[in-house]
This record gives structure tokens, C-alpha cells and sequence, in this order.
């Protein structure tokens, strides 16, 4: 099983609790450096350490960064 196999699937969970217009603004308001390891990691299915490699950061930053991008979307899908 692979580490990506392990993770909740975020994407699905968060399209759950709004339409999907209102998720991709959120999507597009996120920093652009939070989205791009979001995409790499939900869309393309890459593990973090993929991610880490492909954007030249260490595998804690990518985890902490996509650890952020959650939170702030969940607390974006929480003030509605």
C-alpha cells in the first residue's frame, strides 16, 4: 500500500460539503504554492516525496504546507 493509498481523500470530502463552483474559488484563492502541492498530490496521485522532489523542497515542508492548505479550506468551508 502506498502512502497516498493511506491519506483521507480530501478532495472528495471537501466537493461533499460544498457545490463544486464554490470549491474550485476556494481552490483558485489558496496560494499558489499550497495549490500546486495539492494538485501534485490529490490530481496527479504523486506521493510526497514526489511532490518534495518535483518542486526541489524537503518532504516535511511539502507535508506542513499541504497540512495548511487543508486547514485553510476547511476553515474557508466552515465560515459558510
Amino acid at each position: 500500500m502506498t502512502a497516498a493509498a493511506l491519506d483521507p481523500d480530501f478532495l472528495d470530502a471537501a466537493a461533499g460539503a460544498c457545490d463544486l463552483a464554490r470549491l474550485a474559488e476556494l481552490w483558485q484563492a489558496m496560494p499558489a504554492d499550497m495549490r500546486t502541492m495539492m494538485e501534485l498530490r490529490y490530481l496527479d496521485g504523486l506521493s510526497l516525496e514526489a511532490v518534495s522532489i518535483c518542486l526541489g523542497v524537503t518532504k516535511n515542508a511539502v507535508s506542513m504546507k499541504m497540512f495548511r492548505a487543508r486547514a485553510l479550506l476547511r476553515k474557508w468551508l466552515a465560515e459558510e
